[in-house]
């Protein structure tokens, strides 16, 4: 298994990543992907990685037996949007079903490794949603590297006037 930084080419792959990661979403069959949409921001993504600036961005993908298996991205964004330091997001950390169970570890050091080396970088942000079942496991990996619970997020479906009738 190999880690590596995501090339242009390899954007049709983790197209099919995300594809694949949203069939098993509580949004699917609900909210389409729009894969070409998915394409240009990976590529955008891809284009400025590796960023230090507000806007820049990293993208790294892991194979194994020559195959990706999975990727991540994370974006820099100033301090709530205001702030004269950075902080780096993560957008995306997906793996496949079958890739070795270190994969998501080498993207999430990865993804530490890129943000701790940007000089203006003051906080490092990891995330996770009730989008992909069984998400919430994945905070214990987080807090043994050294990440704390800083708050939530609520979310509400739009109801519309015809559904409620």
């Amino acid at each position: 298994m190999s880690l590596r930084p995501a090339r242009m080419i390899d954007t049709p792959r983790l197209v099919e990543l995300l594809i694949e990661s949203h069939a098993g979403s509580r949004y699917a069959g609900v909210v389409d992907v729009d894969a070409a949409y998915a394409r240009k921001l990976i590529a955008q993504f891809i284009q400025r990685s590796p960023g230090s600036h507000d806007g820049g961005t990293m993208v790294a993908v892991v194979e194994d037996e020559g195959k990706i298996v999975g990727f991540v991205a994370g974006i820099l964004d100033r301090v709530y949007h205001i702030g004269t330091k950075l902080a780096a997001n993560d957008v995306f950390l997906v793996t496949t079903k079958g890739a070795p169970a270190r994969a998501a570890r080498q993207l999430m050091a990865a993804y530490i490794t890129w943000a701790q080396g940007v000089p203006d970088c003051a906080e490092l942000r990891m995330s996770w949603t009730d989008a992909l079942p069984s998400g919430e496991r994945i905070h214990k990996a987080y807090e043994r590297m050294g990440f704390r619970h800083c708050g939530g997020i609520y979310t509400r479906d739009v109801e519309r006037a015809e559904e409620a009738a």
